[in-house]
């Protein structure tokens, strides 16, 4: 529910739920640093206004140097089966 530029940088964090936050910024801190895939769910603030749970898997491109050269990803809604759970 976020426009383009409201996702930029770390503006996606506004769409984390506030109890999550800490969790997937650690997660994704230590993804960045080890240069390793990233997986995680949690819940993010839909732009209805309600909270729904998803699933996110980064993985890092790493060029010949050993530098990551991009991060590519994917966010999947998983809420009807979390909240099934």
């Amino acid at each position: 529910g976020q426009a383009g530029d409201e996702y930029k940088g770390d503006g996606w964090l506004q769409a984390v739920h506030p109890e999550d936050r800490d969790r997937v910024v650690a997660s994704w801190l230590e993804s960045v640093q080890t240069k390793t895939q990233c997986n995680l769910e949690y819940r993010v603030r839909h732009v209805s206004g309600d909270d729904r749970w998803c699933s996110i898997k980064a993985v890092p491109l790493i060029d010949e140097a050993g530098s990551v050269r991009e991060w590519v990803g994917t966010l999947a809604d998983v809420d009807d089966r979390r909240r099934s759970e």
